[in-house]
C-alpha cells in the first residue's frame, strides 16, 4: 500500500515539476526548522529534505486522509441504514430483499412506534412482501423512483409501517446545503447596524430572500407603497417623476 503510494505521489510530482518548469520555475521546499508550531514541518531531517518527499508528508498523505475520514463519515453505518429506505421505493423493492432494508427498519423503530405503537418486525416483514408483490403487478412506470410518489401509492391503513418507512424516507433531507444557505443569508441580514431589528421583520427578509421566485413584480411593490401613504404610516411622500 505504502509503495503504490508512493509511486503514485512521483508520478503526481512528475507531472507538477514538468508545468512549473513550463511557466519557469522550480518546485521547491519552504524554509524547515528544527520546531514548528505554526505549520507543518514533516520531513525536515537531511535525509529527507527534498520537495518530492516534503510534498508527500505534509501535502498528499494528509489529503488522502482527509478524502478517507470524509467517505468514512458520509457512507458510515448509521448513513447505510438511512439509504437503506431506498430499497422501498416501487423501481428497488421488486428485486430486492427484507434484510436490504432491514437496517433501516431498526434505525427507525423509535420513529415507527409513535405511527404504530404495536409494530415489530415480523409485521414489518411481511408488509414488505405485500408492498414489492404490488408494485410487481404493476406496469414499470417513470416516477417509481420517486419517494413521494410511493407515499401516495402506499395505503397507509393496509400497510402502516411501510407507509410511515416511505414517508421518512421521502422527508430525509438530501443534502445541508439549503439550511446552510439560510444561515449565510441571516448573517448578511442580522448585520450590527440591524441589531435592533425585530424579529417578525427579521423572518420576513430572511424569507424574501430564500424565495425569490414568490417575490410579487415590483411595480405591484410600488403601488402598494404609494397607496399606503393615507394610513399616516410614511413620513415623507412618495413621487415618481
Amino acid at each position: 500500500m505504502i509503495l503504490q503510494l508512493n509511486i503514485i505521489n512521483a508520478g503526481l510530482f512528475t507531472d507538477v515539476t514538468d508545468v512549473a518548469s513550463t511557466l519557469g520555475f522550480t518546485v521547491s521546499t519552504p524554509r524547515t526548522v528544527a520546531i514548528s508550531r505554526f505549520r507543518s514541518n514533516a520531513a525536515a531531517s537531511a535525509a529527507d529534505n527534498n520537495a518530492e518527499n516534503y510534498y508527500r508528508i505534509n501535502a498528499f498523505i494528509p489529503a488522502l486522509d482527509a478524502v478517507s475520514s470524509d467517505l468514512k463519515d458520509r457512507f458510515s453505518k448509521h448513513q447505510q441504514a438511512a439509504f437503506s429506505l431506498a430499497f422501498l421505493l416501487p423501481k428497488n423493492i421488486t428485486s430486492a430483499t427484507w434484510e436490504l432494508a432491514q437496517p433501516a427498519f431498526h434505525k427507525y423503530i423509535s420513529v415507527l412506534c409513535c405511527k404504530v405503537p404495536d409494530a415489530s418486525e415480523v409485521q414489518a416483514k411481511a408488509e414488505f412482501a405485500v408492498w414489492a408483490a404490488m408494485c410487481r403487478q404493476k406496469p414499470p412506470r417513470d416516477d417509481d423512483v420517486s419517494a413521494i410518489v410511493a407515499v401516495n401509492r402506499c395505503p397507509a391503513d393496509a400497510l402502516p409501517i411501510m407507509h410511515c418507512m416511505l414517508t421518512i424516507l421521502a422527508t430525509l433531507p438530501v443534502c445541508t446545503a439549503e439550511s446552510e444557505r439560510t444561515f449565510s443569508k441571516l448573517e448578511r441580514t442580522l448585520t450590527a447596524l440591524r441589531s435592533t431589528m425585530s424579529e417578525d421583520r427579521l423572518d420576513a427578509l430572511i424569507m424574501l430572500q430564500a424565495h425569490r421566485e414568490l417575490l410579487p413584480a415590483t411595480d405591484c411593490i410600488i403601488d402598494k407603497y404609494i397607496l399606503s401613504g393615507g394610513d399616516r404610516r410614511r413620513r415623507t411622500d412618495f413621487t415618481l417623476d
